[in-house]
């Protein structure tokens, strides 16, 4: 499988849960040229969104977090 395709099953609609009572929904597509995948994640009191790109030079995944509550966290 080709590296820049092993997230290919994330991308699409998904109901999310977590914990006992946490819901929302998630929205991941492939963005500019499908080099990028977009994550657009909505809860009652929380939205955040993630870029995610796969750094051949390094043979890793990168993801950049931001949300409504001003956090941000780097991945990889």
């Amino acid at each position: 499988m080709n590296p820049e395709n092993q997230f290919d099953f994330w991308v699409g609609e998904w109901d999310v849960t977590w914990g006992e009572d946490g819901k929302g929904t998630n929205h991941i597509e492939r963005i500019l040229n499908d080099k990028i995948i977009q994550e657009n994640f909505l809860a009652p009191d929380l939205h955040g969104i993630s870029v995610s790109s796969y750094d051949p030079e390094r043979s890793l995944w990168c993801q950049t977090w931001v949300d409504s509550n001003g956090s941000y966290l780097d991945f990889t």
